[in-house]
């Protein structure tokens, strides 16, 4: 016993000299202030370039002002408690220009660059960014940004092991952190107020995300995407998020797509809360032909969303020739969900969405030889999702044309209060209670062109002028009651 014991306080002093024997640099001696002043770019980058420095701190408190700091491999840039960095006006010329990038056609500027950001790092691996301080980016343009200016608070591209942690941002430009094709990205204890974007994972693989706070962003919240910003489509898989929280003003809170190149596999979130979403609370929107598999969310709470849930497959195919066929999804869980209060007015209205799956139909007209339905093995377990509602039975007619180049049906009143499938094979709801706050005349549930959708324990409201629960059109059905009495099916002919 005493052995062990020896063993282990060895061990730990060992550990300590380890970190203590690791050259500190202060940017102060290389000639930053921290006034709210001075621009310290160049002080900053020196300390960085300086390959004996392996711990660079910004402290002492007050404010550090700078442009473009380029990250560099084994390092660790701590900015510590009290101490903040502010990104540095847009029209002083502070940052770098943006890379020539040969794929810049297929997604916007922001996902195609990296160095105009505040903080960049490519090809770099083993950097740590941490420190308890915080980052002002409020300066930072949320589209594309003048000559000499940023859009991105930190931007990582073609990297491995990166560690970020213990940090509050407030303000960003388009993105807190837009990292393309990272392995081994760890994001810890952050604090993230977004401008617009808060964190955009993309092609990017072995990710643990854990306690992290984003909210207020007029943009995605969380968000993994597959574009092809370096000439593949590169995939996301071996993702796990947890014991975390993200809202955003005026999109999806948790988000995969809608760039979608690349397959994504291994997706875990798990204890999860979201306060708002102009869009959705959980979305997919799988638009350049990405295959989803085994995906699973569980244990979310959620409010203040315009829709809980909305799955989409489109066929905007950005990417280059041949493009294949649109995407899919399929075996994926969604698991212990509570969602109130089902409405956004992020867009300076009342929104609340029905929650919806749905496949991109069969388009000879644009090259789209065969329909890709949601599914199949997809699960809903033990929900609790209580709509607005306020629907009337005319709004059962109600078609909500399919986009294939844009994921949202934007105010286009569903068939349904609950839940719209179109284009959807294998769908089992399980230990599912569905109801309103208002009067609804719509049915809880409406297929159309859904086959092998089955209900165990399923409860839903009725309206006061309706009388039957799951509508079938188009085709639908077989559908499978199990330990559901009162629900009521009815055949509702082609629309």
């Amino acid at each position: 016993m005493w052995m062990g014991l020896s063993l282990v306080v060895l061990s730990a002093t060992c550990l300590q000299s380890h970190v203590n024997s690791k050259t500190v640099c202060d940017v102060r001696d290389y000639g930053a202030k921290a006034d709210n002043h001075t621009l310290s770019t160049r002080s900053i980058n020196a300390a960085i370039a300086n390959a004996s420095c392996q711990v660079i701190v910004l402290t002492g408190g007050g404010i550090y002002v700078s442009g473009s700091i380029r990250l560099r491999s084994k390092l660790t840039l701590s900015i510590t408690a009290n101490t903040i960095l502010r990104a540095a006006s847009n029209d002083i010329n502070a940052y770098d220009l943006p890379e020539p990038n040969d794929w810049d056609k297929w997604q916007d500027f922001g996902h195609s660059h990296w160095h105009n950001a505040l903080l960049w790092g490519d090809t770099i691996e083993d950097f740590t960014l941490n420190g308890g301080g915080e980052i002002l980016g409020g300066s930072l343009a949320s589209a594309n940004p003048p000559q000499g200016g940023a859009d991105k608070v930190l931007s990582l591209k073609s990297s491995s092991r990166i560690t970020v942690t213990g940090l509050t941002v407030r303000g960003s430009g388009h993105f807190v952190l837009l990292a393309t094709n990272v392995t081994q990205l760890s994001l810890a204890q952050l604090s993230l107020w977004p401008t617009r974007d808060c964190l955009d994972i993309v092609g990017s693989s072995h990710v643990w995300l854990d306690n992290i706070h984003c909210a207020d962003g007029g943009d995605d919240a969380l968000v993994f995407k597959s574009d092809y910003s370096l000439g593949a489509a590169l995939p996301v898989f071996n993702v796990t998020v947890r014991d975390s929280s993200f809202s955003t003003v005026g999109a999806t809170a948790v988000e995969l797509g809608s760039e979608s190149t690349g397959y994504f596999s291994k997706l875990r979130f798990d204890n999860i809360t979201i306060h708002s979403a102009g869009d959705a609370g959980i979305g997919m929107a799988i638009m350049d032909g990405s295959n989803v598999r085994d995906v699973v969310y569980s244990n979310f709470y959620m409010t203040g969303v315009t829709s809980p849930i909305q799955f989409y497959i489109g066929a905007r195919m950005l990417r280059p020739s041949p493009v294949g066929l649109p995407g899919s999804i399929r075996d994926i869980v969604i698991k212990n969900v509570t969602a109130t209060n089902i409405i956004n007015w992020g867009h300076g209205y009342p929104r609340n969405w029905t929650a919806t799956l749905d496949g991109q139909p069969r388009d000879s007209e644009h090259d789209v030889p065969v329909t890709r339905v949601i599914g199949p093995n997809v699960t809903f377990e033990n929900l609790q999702l209580t709509f607005q509602g306020g629907g009337e039975s005319i709004d059962i007619n109600s078609t909500c044309p399919h986009n294939r180049t844009h994921w949202m049906m934007v105010d286009e009143v569903r068939p349904a209060y609950g839940f719209f499938l179109r284009n959807a094979v294998g769908v089992t709801f399980r230990g599912v209670d569905i109801r309103f706050e208002k009067q609804d005349n719509r049915p809880c549930v409406l297929l159309d062109s859904a086959r092998d959708i089955s209900f165990d324990t399923f409860h839903c409201r009725r309206g006061a002028r309706i009388d039957f629960d799951i509508g079938l059109r188009n085709g639908s059905g077989p559908v499978t009651l199990v330990r559901s009495p009162d629900i009521i099916v009815k055949q509702l002919g082609d629309a």
